[in-house]
């Protein structure tokens, strides 16, 4: 199955806002946000619940496993 990814506009609004805030921490999202567009392994990792956990990897990815209020 091919993914693609797609910034949805509030997400586009929060990357804008950290660059004005902390533009070292928005080129890291970015990157890697450029990375997965190219490639696919980066991509599909961002669907995987604890990757890179530990600090085994450059990022570590987990779920929104409820919504706080």
């Amino acid at each position: 199955m091919m993914h693609s990814l797609f910034i949805h506009e509030d997400a586009a609004r929060d990357l804008r806002e950290l660059m004005q805030l902390q533009p070292d921490a928005a080129a890291k999202v970015l990157a890697l946000l450029e990375e997965a567009q190219c490639n696919p392994q980066v991509l599909d990792s961002l669907l995987d619940h604890e990757f890179g956990k530990g600090r085994s990897k450059h990022y570590h990815v987990s779920k929104w496993l409820s919504l706080w209020r």
